[in-house]
């Protein structure tokens, strides 16, 4: 980043989280963690940096756009192969009632870096930052016509998640 006259802070990661709802069991939590952070989050993540990517102009930040696409293509990919595995094992109905917090997760975690603040009144999309109402407009036909699809073809109850996506990315 130094290419732009600029440096990144250091970030520490918080270690020891756990991703899930306490009550769930090991085998649960893991199948919550995969499906919020790579079928909903990476996905959600995929749909952004495919417009990044088209919008950047300079070679380096597309570039690196292209090659962090590749890696959420794969996170995505990891985080559905692991909820098909475990349908083929047992039910995965429980998911849905947790659909509208991995949602929101995602929103607030990953998503909201290649998003314009508020109250930018910059295009900075040749720099891959998507202006908010475009973004939300990506997340918002993403989920309902990518995500929830999947998951309901994985036997999911989306009903709750479809109302929340709908008045999240709509406000």
């Amino acid at each position: 980043l130094s290419h732009f006259g600029s440096t990144l802070k250091r970030q520490i990661p918080e270690l020891g989280v756990a991703l899930g709802p306490a009550r769930l069991s090991p085998a649960e939590r893991t199948l919550y963690a995969s499906v919020s952070l790579c079928a909903v989050t990476e996905t959600l993540s995929t749909a952004l940096l495919i417009e990044m990517k088209r919008r950047a102009k300079h070679p380096l930040i597309h570039e690196t756009v292209h090659s962090i696409l590749e890696d959420e293509i794969s996170h995505s990919r990891i985080g559905w192969a692991h909820l098909a595995w475990e349908r083929k094992l047992r039910s995965v109905d429980w998911i849905g009632q947790y659909l509208p917090q991995m949602l929101q997760e995602a929103i607030i975690g990953d998503v909201p870096s290649m998003i314009a603040p508020k109250q930018s009144p910059d295009d900075l999309g040749t720099w891959g930052i998507l202006p908010r109402p475009e973004a939300k407009a990506i997340m918002l036909k993403t989920t309902l016509e990518v995500i929830l699809p999947g998951l309901a073809a994985s036997g999911i109850d989306i009903a709750s998640a479809r109302e929340f996506a709908s008045v999240t990315f709509c406000a």
